[in-house]
């Protein structure tokens, strides 16, 4: 591939657009304007990016480009959208102790995770053993860079409305198969990453009603600002003191947006980067024990 990296990104070559796969973000369309030099229709040189998508955080990366932009559309060519069936893949631990009712711990992971990366996560928070974890792996699979490992991630740019629907219909579905003989138990929502999305998405828009969301390194998306503010549970925003994805800045700017509609929410700040921790784990061990 003609490109070169510069920062903390790779770029690969497609047929209409360039991509940037960030380690903590997903794949996400960067636009560059591809006019003729005087040499002809090569360009070389660097570029500044600065990342859209409400799934990545990050400053801008600077890369180097050589080779041939890609080619123009041509005009006569056409999109369209197919609606098709997938299988999507959840993974659940019932309670090991037994209780008078059932309790869900939904889990999101982060990109190019797994569902048995967040399942894992789970069952290291005291008390778990008291709720049914359910970790809901992205319908976007692919290898992990490197390994055979399967990993995931939850959307892309592309078709991005098509995409929030198809998830939280998936979700929806995953979420319903587990509570058929179930009378309306506690439901929470965990997502880490740019599974937070998801966690605001399914609490907020999915149809079944949330006690709580625990938001861990991700803000609340564009999407879900424009619901009702009773539609909202309770929340806890989690950020490490030195993230550098999920930044102050951030974390102030969706708590300010929380708490200017009447949203109840708390933010906590744990020593670490974009992770989770022991500190981490026994504050959410506390929430669950007071949302139960």
């Amino acid at each position: 591939m003609p490109f070169s990296k510069m920062g903390n990104g790779i770029l690969f070559r497609n047929i209409h657009s360039f991509y940037c796969r960030d380690i903590a973000g997903c794949d996400h369309s960067l636009r560059l304007d591809c006019r003729k030099t005087k040499g002809g229709s090569s360009r070389t040189g660097s570029y500044l990016f600065r990342e859209e998508s409400d799934e990545v955080f990050g400053p801008p990366k600077k890369y180097s480009l050589r080779g041939l932009c890609p080619p123009r559309s041509n005009s006569g060519v056409r999109t369209i959208s197919v609606e098709t069936s997938t299988h999507g893949l959840a993974l659940i631990r019932d309670a090991t102790i037994s209780s008078f009712s059932l309790r869900l711990l939904v889990g999101f992971h982060g990109y190019a995770q797994s569902a048995e990366d967040m399942l894992a996560e789970l069952e290291l928070v005291p008390g778990s053993e008291r709720w049914t974890l359910v970790s809901v792996q992205g319908l976007h699979r692919f290898y992990s860079r490197g390994h055979e490992k399967v990993v995931a991630s939850w959307m892309t740019r592309q078709d991005r409305e098509q995409a929030i629907a198809d998830n939280l219909g998936y979700v929806n579905r995953v979420v319903n198969a587990l509570l058929a003989d179930a009378p309306a138990p506690p439901v929470i929502f965990v997502g880490f990453s740019q599974g937070v999305a998801m966690a605001y998405r399914a609490a907020v828009l999915g149809a079944h009603r949330a006690r709580g969301i625990i938001a861990i390194g991700g803000d609340v998306p564009p999407d879900v600002k424009a619901a009702p503010a009773d539609r909202f549970p309770s929340i806890l925003i989690a950020a490490g003191e030195s993230d550098n994805w999920y930044t102050s800045a951030k974390v102030e700017a969706d708590e300010l947006f929380l708490r200017s509609h009447g949203i109840r929410s708390e933010v906590f700040r744990y020593r670490g980067g974009h992770e989770w921790t022991a500190e981490l784990r026994e504050r959410v061990h506390q929430l669950l024990e007071r949302l139960a």
